[in-house]
């Protein structure tokens, strides 16, 4: 069964998102207000609302409490804040909230977002990584077709190991690092546990990696 995502704000980046989920065959809906941008998306989303993405009354009738998770994409901070706790407060499971700077993602974690991205600075650090190595990204990425992903771990996979959730015979995939705050382990071994807050990179193929998003369970608060 596809995982079901809503993405509040449709702008560059909440399009980039809902595009993207979508091509790796989740079912997303999409929420702004701009009627334009809602009639352009019509088609390549299940579904797109046109509504005040910020407002707990239209997300109640939009149903995001059904929805794995909800993308916070609004353009201004004031309208991510009123977002996010308007979504907290209609139980939504798991809110990933865009920042545009440290202090903004410190102040939306406090109200309840499960996950922070600044997609700018993220975006910096990517691009400083494959200069540094351009080398490994033209033969990791484009020639063997193998990428990897970062993502954070699992409500149910906390307290478990990687053998007994047999995560590689399951989704073809390799788990090479797990960051635990400060604390990167390399290689973990398959009695290593999950624990609480750690984030792991996965290794495989671009298909695969797609499916493990879209398939695995979301950390819950």
């Amino acid at each position: 069964m596809a995982r079901e995502y809503a993405v509040l704000g449709l702008g560059r980046f909440g399009t980039g998102v809902a595009l993207a989920l979508n091509r790796r065959g989740c079912t997303v809906v999409g929420i702004d207000h701009d009627r334009q941008i809602v009639q352009e998306l019509a088609d390549q989303l299940a579904d797109v609302v046109e509504a005040d993405a910020s407002d707990e009354d239209a997300l109640r009738l939009v149903g995001v409490s059904d929805f794995d998770a909800v993308v916070v994409a609004i353009g201004d901070f004031e309208s991510n804040l009123l977002a996010v706790v308007a979504l907290k407060h209609l139980g939504v499971r798991y809110v990933v909230a865009k920042a545009l700077t440290t202090r903004q993602a410190e102040i939306l974690l406090k109200i309840g977002a499960a996950e922070v991205v600044l997609p700018e600075q993220e975006a910096g650090e990517r691009l400083a990584t494959r200069l540094m190595a351009p080398q490994i990204s033209q033969v990791l990425f484009e020639q063997t077709g193998v990428a990897a992903g970062e993502r954070p771990v699992p409500e149910a996979w906390v307290g478990k190991t990687l053998a007994e959730l047999k995560v590689r015979q399951q989704f073809g995939v390799l788990s090479i690092v797990i960051r635990r705050g400060t604390e990167i382990i390399l290689a973990p071994g398959p009695d290593d546990e999950f624990q609480v807050e750690d984030h792991v990179v996965f290794v495989g193929s671009q298909e695969r990696l797609h499916a493990l998003g879209c398939q695995i369970p979301n950390r819950r608060r």
